[in-house]
């Protein structure tokens, strides 16, 4: 009987240590989480805020009463201010937690490169100094994206509430000057009167409510809190009007293909299932473009599909553009014309143009094969570090991927691949450096 007592209570001793050490655990692993929530809030996200708000906003045309000048850069000076202050806050952020940022920067030493690949190119070109300028601004927007990574990876949930109410404020904005004061938040183009909202073009206001439904779907996946269920909703019907005001054709295919990639692909956990659902939507879209090549062959021309969306055959002209291009890829392959915006080719053709509308010509003709190798392989880099952290770190793997579909097919009609002050192409960094990020984390959580 005695033994039976004494058996019983040293079952009670060792269940009591248990439960202590077990409640020890706890509070170590939470002790770790508030440690690093402590460190995340020396990495403000002050930076994007006023990058991608300066990227948006296009003050000179407030100030002359809703015009736009021909010359984008008579607002330079505005711009220089949004973005310079971004570049300042990243920078001295950065610089307080070198312990954080220097790993982060060492695995994105594929930009490293691609930023020397830019210096470089002034070497070759007739406005060398147009060359720093953008390799300033392609350097600070680097800064912005690495705070934005780290943020993203480390705290999804903050990073698309603060960038949904960010874009609810511009969309929003950009909204109520379309209808109620037309001077400003409208434009004309061609025949057609589309909405720019706080901006200077239609397509700039079409990525904003892209990227907008983007951070809504993102925000709605992630949040249980009935609050960010309604400021995703809120952003995801902004989106979807100012898409349609501004007529911005490739803005509504991506936003279509982000809505699909979230509710189809992103929907499993499983990454070998993730990979099938992209193929079977791949060949079922092939089938059903055999089916009515077949049964109305008309319906996929050109013509038919442009013009039921309001545009000319040859894409608004892009087609044209891309012929230009080749030409100019042709003379240059390898290194490009360099990143002056395209002053060398001015001086060469006696032409003139922002952009080619395809963001692969278009790298190619200003940093040739050299520079569309380095984004081809960071851009891939990025993708194979999201599929090995879709089950472990799906918050960050399912939108990150779904940011890497959108820059590339954004890029088809438009022009974002290592453009300064783009905002696309800073997002396209952030998802990538966040990926990247993943891949460490991952390595901490199994050492083995």
């Amino acid at each position: 009987m005695v033994a039976k007592h004494k058996l019983l209570r040293e079952k009670k001793v060792s269940a009591s240590l248990n439960l202590a050490l077990d409640e020890h655990d706890s509070y170590t692993e939470m002790a770790e989480t508030a440690g690093y929530d402590n460190q995340l809030k020396v990495l403000p996200s002050l930076p994007f805020i006023i990058f991608l708000f300066g990227s948006a906003l296009y003050l000179p045309k407030f100030i002359h009463g809703g015009l736009v000048s021909p010359n984008i850069d008579d607002g330079g000076i505005f711009r220089q201010v949004f973005f310079g202050l971004s570049y300042l806050l990243a920078a001295f952020s950065l610089w307080r937690n070198m312990r954080l940022v220097v790993p982060l920067v060492m695995q994105q030493w594929l930009n490293l490169v691609l930023l020397l690949v830019v210096l470089g190119s002034a070497l070759w070109s007739v406005a060398p100094g147009k060359v720093l300028i953008n390799f300033g601004h392609l350097s600070g927007a680097f800064l912005v994206a690495l705070t934005m990574g780290f943020n993203f990876c480390h705290s999804p949930l903050r990073f698309f509430r603060i960038l949904a109410l960010l874009e609810l404020i511009i969309l929003g904005v950009s909204i109520f000057l379309a209808l109620v004061l037309p001077a400003y938040g409208q434009i004309l183009i061609g025949d057609t009167m589309r909405w720019s909202g706080i901006g200077t073009h239609p397509n700039q206001l079409g990525i904003s409510g892209a990227i907008g439904i983007w951070a809504a779907l993102a925000l709605f996946k992630e949040s249980v809190a009935p609050r960010d269920k309604k400021l995703a909703l809120s952003v995801f019907i902004a989106g979807w009007v100012v898409i349609i005001g501004a007529n911005s054709i490739t803005s509504l295919f991506v936003a279509i293909t982000l809505l699909g990639w979230f509710l189809y692909i992103g929907t499993t956990s499983n990454r070998k299932s993730a990979v099938l659902r992209v193929m079977i939507g791949i060949f079922g879209l092939l089938i059903l473009m055999l089916v009515i090549h077949v049964v109305a062959p008309d319906i996929l021309g050109l013509h038919t599909i442009f013009g039921a969306a309001g545009r000319s055959e040859n894409l608004s002209g892009r087609t044209e553009l891309w012929v230009i291009a080749r030409q100019a890829i042709e003379v240059h392959p390898i290194f490009g014309w360099s990143f002056d915006s395209l002053i060398s080719l001015e001086s060469k053709f006696g032409i003139a143009y922002g952009q080619f509308h395809n963001g692969y010509l278009d790298l190619l003709v200003r940093g040739g094969a050299l520079a569309l190798g380095v984004v081809v392989v960071i851009i891939v880099r990025g993708i194979f570090s999201g599929y090995r952290n879709w089950s472990t770190f799906q918050a960050v793997a399912v939108p990150g991927l779904g940011m890497c579909v959108f820059a590339i097919l954004h890029n088809i009609t438009e022009a974002s691949l290592v453009r300064p002050t783009h905002p696309l192409w800073v997002m396209l960094l952030a998802v990538i450096i966040a990926l990247n990020a993943c891949d460490k984390r991952l390595k901490n959580h199994n050492p083995s």
